[in-house]
């Protein structure tokens, strides 16, 4: 499994107007692409700019380059990115995935829905009491 790690900053006045073209447009748009696995965005707020991280799972390098239309190395820009984004970084990372765990219970105890959904990109859930604790736990190795 290759992971692909995009990075991008806004202003914060675009930023909530952004994350929901992220989820609108981008993520069906992903989501539909063949060998998309799932996909995760991240946020955090850096001084005046809201930096995003758009971390997805794909099944090949070659999915990815159907998807990019043949350079999985060069981000792909809808004209939304453009007007909202500082700057267009021209390049993504991969990694490969070497190992992956996932939590499969919430701290209290109770099962997290999202534990039982197969779709997700790690794989079926686990089953039994030893699964209690696990911590999320991947191991990278750059492409």
């Amino acid at each position: 499994m290759i992971v692909r790690v995009w990075r991008g900053r806004t202003s914060m006045a675009k930023a909530d107007a952004y994350k929901t073209f992220l989820s609108e447009m981008a993520h069906p748009d992903y989501g539909e692409a063949d060998g998309n696995r799932g996909w995760m965005l991240l946020t955090r707020p850096a001084a005046e700019t809201v930096e995003f991280m758009f971390v997805s799972f794909w099944d090949s390098m070659q999915a990815l380059a159907q998807y990019t239309g043949g350079d999985p190395e060069r981000p792909k820009y809808y004209a939304e990115d453009r007007a909202a984004l500082l700057e267009l970084p021209d390049r993504v990372e991969h990694f490969e995935v070497v190992d992956m765990r996932r939590r499969l219970r919430a701290p209290t105890g109770q099962w997290h829905p999202s534990a039982l959904d197969p779709e997700l990109p790690f794989g079926a859930p686990e089953s039994g009491p030893s699964n209690s604790g696990k911590l999320p736990f991947a191991a990278l190795t750059r492409r």
